[in-house]
């Protein structure tokens, strides 16, 4: 049977849909409130907290609220290959299909890559709702009081970069803990309700926060005997955990709430540039290197969204 014929609008209908079918990080879509935009760049307002229920003896009390707004703007992205012709011609085993379905997973996989940049500058970031930096030891917004999701935890041995996954069970109960103290520029706690978690840390520490989280028993530190870990079982709450080689971190990890009306981080894909797929198939450059060019292009952003519902673990000596 001779092989289907390769076109340009076969192979921007294959790009469109392998994106579309595709995924992005788990950890992304679990930290990231994600939105369409029409223009190069958002605005999204945020009104601070609620004033909360009191006695209402007399008349109603009235607050104004507290607002800022951040501005997203898109950034172009793309990315492209060449294929030969005469592998679009000769193709009967499905190697141009795979070349276009790894130009698509570039589009999906740039979320991670984004995510983690913005992780990795956390520290030294400046947000606009108090001055502060994403990740801070002093946070303060209206009736809050200073506040940190920025902690540090001490582990027993010299190497930062190899907790134990007991030690790395009790930081994350501990970093759960101080979120949980959370609150809005109302004084009043954001995660009290708190019932979802996701762990992220760099893939050098996967052992000890796979074991954390998913054994019952964990070795003792002092290597004789186990424990039971204090994350299992954990009540009503729930917990997942991820890893990616994106972050340089040796002796950092993350814990986010997923299950809040706002996430840490903010996407944004500009409608009209999901199905900008460039196909070259003649032309002078296709006569003089004998091959087609693949383009996607992405108009898009990632940037902070809400702090108190993330916070940040450094492990010390």
């Amino acid at each position: 049977m001779p092989a289907t014929k390769i076109t340009e609008r076969g192979i921007r209908r294959r790009v469109v849909h392998a994106v579309q079918t595709g995924s992005r990080a788990s950890w992304v879509v679990a930290m990231a409130d994600d939105f369409d935009s029409d223009q190069n760049a958002e605005n999204y307002p945020y009104i601070g907290g609620v004033r909360p229920m009191e006695e209402w003896d007399r008349e109603r009390s009235f607050d104004m609220p507290q607002k800022f707004e951040l501005e997203l703007r898109n950034v172009k992205y793309s990315t492209a290959m060449e294929i030969p012709v005469d592998l679009i011609e000769d193709d009967k085993s499905g190697q141009v299909d795979r070349i276009v379905d790894k130009i698509a997973s570039k589009a999906n996989s740039h979320w991670a890559k984004l995510g983690a940049a913005l992780l990795e500058a956390g520290e030294t970031a400046v947000i606009q709702e108090d001055g502060k930096t994403f990740f801070a030891t002093d946070h303060e917004i209206g009736a809050s009081g200073s506040q940190s999701n920025d902690y540090t935890y001490e582990i027993a041995g010299a190497d930062t970069s190899a907790p134990t996954p007991a030690e790395m069970a009790d930081l994350i109960l501990e970093n759960i803990e101080q979120q949980l103290g959370l609150k809005d520029n109302a004084g009043e706690f954001m995660n009290e309700d708190a019932k979802e978690f996701i762990v992220l840390g760099p893939h050098t520490l996967m052992s000890p926060i796979g074991q954390a989280i998913g054994s019952e028993l964990l070795p003792n530190p002092s290597g004789t005997g186990v424990q039971t870990s204090p994350l299992t079982p954990f009540n009503d709450f729930r917990l997942r955990w991820a890893v990616t080689p994106r972050l340089s971190w040796t002796n950092k990890i993350v814990v986010a709430r997923t299950d809040a009306i706002s996430k840490p981080f903010i996407t944004q894909e500009h409608t009209r540039s999901r199905r900008r797929v460039e196909v070259l198939s003649d032309g002078s450059y296709v006569m003089k290197n004998d091959a087609w060019l693949v383009g996607l292009k992405r108009r898009r952003a990632m940037g902070y969204g809400t702090w108190q519902h993330i916070a940040m673990t450094t492990i010390t000596t």
